[in-house]
C-alpha cells in the first residue's frame, strides 16, 4: 500500500511533534517490564483464544498447541540499568519511519550514487551492530582491550556466518529466550545444544571458541564457558548475568549460589598441585631408598614401553612408589588399574573441596554434570573396570605442569 503525499507529511510530522514534545521523559526499566508483562498476557489471552477455537474445528490438543507457539514467540525485553530517556526512542522512530516512507518515492538516474548510498548504509548498520556489541560486553562480561575486541570480533561474525541480524542477537543475549536455562542446570547429563533454540544452535557452536578474557593464569577463560554465560542472558531483576564467570579457585562459572567447574573436550583436573617435574623427584628418591633398581629416571606410569622394560612384580611396586610420591601414603603393589582409581578418586576430593559440582563436556556438545565426589569417581572407576585405556592422565617428569587428569565421558 502507498501513502499519498498528504498522508506522509501527517505522520512525519505526528512523528517530530511527539519527538519534541517527550525528548526530556524518562522511562525506568521497572515501569518497561511492567508494559512488556502487560502486553505479553494480551497476547497470550489473544493466542490461547484463537488456537483453542481452532483445536475445535480441527481435533487436535491445544493444550500442546499452545506450548509449542509459545516457544515460537518472542516478546523480548531489552533490561538495562540506565534509565533510557524517551527522546533517545522516538529520534530513532522519527529517522526510520521517515526514511522507509519517503524510500518509495526516491527516483536516481546515477546507478553509481545507489550503489554508494548502499555500501554508506550497510557500513553504518556495521558500526551500530559493533557499538551494540562493544556496550554488552563492556556492561556484562566487564572486558575491554584486547578481550573485548576479540569478544566483540567473535560475536559479530558468528552472527554474518549465520545469516543472523545483530538486533536480533542482541535481544536474544539480554532475554536468553533461546536458552532452556533452568532446564539446563538442573539436568545431570544431556547435549547442550538440545537446551538450545533450533534456530540459535549453528550461532550457539559458533560462540564456544569465545574466550576472551583469559590471561593465561588463574583468569583462565575455558573453552564453552563464555558460550553458556552468553545464551543464559541477563537476569531482568538484578541486571546481571545470569551465569558469571569466575576465577577465584572455586570454579569457571557460577549460577545462584553454585560455583562449577567446567571442562570442554578432555580438560584438566588436578590430581595434585605438585608439579610432575616434583613428583619425579620424590618418585625417585623413595626408589632409592627403596633399593629398586630403575636405570630409567623418567619413570612415568601407564606408558605401554614399561611392560617391555618391567616385570609385572616390579612395575606394581614402581606404581605404589608414585602413589607414595603424589599422596604421601604407603601402598601395596598396585597394578595400573589400581593406580588411576587412587588417583581420579583424589582428583575428584580435590575438586569438590573448592566446588559445589563439575560438568564435563564432549566436543559435540553432550555433558555429564556431578555434583558430589562419590557419583564422580563411581563412574570413573566404572570406566576403568570396563575400558580402563579411556582414563588418562597428564604426567610430565620435565615440566611444571600440574599432575592432571584428562576429563573424558
Amino acid at each position: 500500500m502507498k501513502f499519498s503525499y498528504i498522508q506522509n507529511s501527517r505522520i512525519m510530522s505526528t512523528t517530530n511533534l511527539i519527538s519534541k514534545h517527550t525528548k526530556n521523559v524518562e522511562i525506568t526499566p521497572e515501569t518497561i517490564r511492567a508494559v512488556a508483562v502487560g502486553l505479553e498476557g494480551n497476547i497470550d489471552g489473544m493466542i490461547y483464544g484463537v488456537v483453542s477455537r481452532l483445536a475445535t474445528k480441527y481435533g487436535f490438543d491445544k493444550e500442546d498447541a499452545n506450548k509449542y507457539l509459545n516457544n515460537l514467540i518472542d516478546l523480548n525485553l531489552l533490561g538495562k540499568s540506565n534509565n533510557i530517556k524517551m527522546a533517545d526512542m522516538t529520534s530513532e522512530e522519527t529517522t526510520n519511519t521517515t526514511d522507509s516512507l519517503n524510500a518509495g518515492n526516491v527516483v536516481t538516474s546515477n546507478p553509481n550514487q545507489m550503489i554508494n548510498e548502499t555500501s554508506v548504509a550497510e557500513d553504518t548498520h556495521s558500526k551500530s551492530a559493533i557499538c551494540h556489541l562493544e556496550k554488552y560486553f563492556k556492561t556484562y562480561h566487564k572486558l575491554s582491550s584486547c578481550h573485548l575486541d576479540a569478544a566483540v570480533d567473535s560475536l559479530y561474525m558468528a552472527c554474518v556466518r549465520c545469516n543472523i541480524e545483530h538486533n536480533v542477537v542482541i535481544k536474544q543475549v539480554f532475554t536468553g529466550n533461546s536458552f532452556r536455562f533452568y532446564d539446563f542446570i538442573s539436568s545431570d547429563e544431556g547435549n547442550l545444544y538440545d537446551f538450545i533454540d533450533i534456530r540459535f544452535r549453528d550461532f550457539a557452536t559458533r560462540l564456544v571458541n569465545i574466550t576472551a578474557g583469559s590471561n593465561g593464569g588463574m583468569a583462565n577463560i575455558g573453552k564453552g564457558e563464555r558460550c553458556v554465560s552468553i545464551l543464559a542472558g541477563i537476569d531482568p531483576i538484578t541486571d546481571r548475568l545470569r551465569v558469571t564467570l569466575i576465577k577465584n579457585g572455586r570454579g569457571d562459572w557460577q549460577f545462584y549460589q553454585v560455583c562449577e567447574e567446567v571442562k570442554w573436550n578432555g580438560g584438566k583436573i588436578n590430581v595434585v598441585d605438585d608439579s610432575g617435574m616434583t613428583v619425579n623427584e620424590k618418585f625417585n628418591r623413595l626408589v632409592a631408598t627403596e633399593q629398586i633398581e630403575l636405570d630409567d629416571r623418567n619413570f612415568v606410569p601407564f606408558r605401554k614401553q614399561n611392560l617391555r622394560q618391567h616385570s609385572s612384580i616390579k612395575l606394581k611396586r614402581l606404581n605404589a612408589i608414585y602413589w607414595e610420591a603424589i599422596s604421601g601414603e604407603k601402598q601395596h603393589p598396585l597394578c595400573d588399574s589400581d593406580l588411576k582409581s587412587l588417583m581420579q578418586k583424589k582428583a575428584f576430593s580435590n575438586l569438590f573441596e573448592k566446588s559445589t559440582s563439575i560438568i564435563i563436556f564432549e566436543e559435540d556438545g553432550s555433558f555429564i554434570r556431578f555434583t558430589n565426589q562419590e557419583d564422580a569417581t563411581n563412574y570413573y572407576d566404572d570406566i576403568i573396570n570396563n575400558d580402563p585405556d579411556k582414563v588418562t592422565f597428564e604426567i610430565r617428569t620435565k615440566q611444571k605442569n600440574a599432575v592432571s587428569m584428562y576429563c573424558h565421558i
